[in-house]
């Protein structure tokens, strides 16, 4: 299930779970020419840096093979990084990775409508993406 895990990244990539995160300054900090004055709140979208060109070649096309490089891994963070790593971040992958194999196996699914998705600041599709659902019947 190798090329499942990389379209599961590239999915995480492309429609990052966690899409911003609120911080508040507990200090004055300067960042990279930046004030930021204590007390004031900080709104980090996170999903922007899975979009950022320099990190990720095309990074608005859904491409699963970027992830045959193993050092894409260390430019995504879909599940925090360091200290603030998500404990259930392999669990999740397994289970949307049995969630795909068996719709992929046992059902056929078409758009109900012609919807695309929009890339900035997040993934998201406008009306839903919504979908017809069919179980697939087979003869054994």
């Amino acid at each position: 299930m190798k090329f499942t895990s990389m379209v599961i990244n590239e999915t995480l990539r492309c429609g990052n779970l966690v899409k911003f995160v609120h911080r508040k300054a507990i200090k004055d900090v300067e960042f990279k020419g930046y004030y930021i004055p204590a007390g004031w709140k900080v709104l980090p979208m996170l999903s922007v840096v899975h979009l950022d060109s320099s990190l990720h070649q095309n990074p608005s096309e859904f491409n699963p093979w970027r992830w045959i490089d193993p050092t894409t891994s260390k430019k995504v963070i879909p599940f925090g990084g360091g200290l603030r790593l998500c404990p259930g971040w392999e669990l999740a992958k397994l289970e949307a990775a049995l969630f795909l194999h068996h719709l992929v196996i046992n059902y056929r699914w078409t758009a109900k409508e012609d919807d695309h998705p929009m890339l900035y600041p997040y993934m998201e599709f406008p009306r839903g993406l919504p979908m017809t659902l069919e179980a697939e019947t087979s003869e054994f």
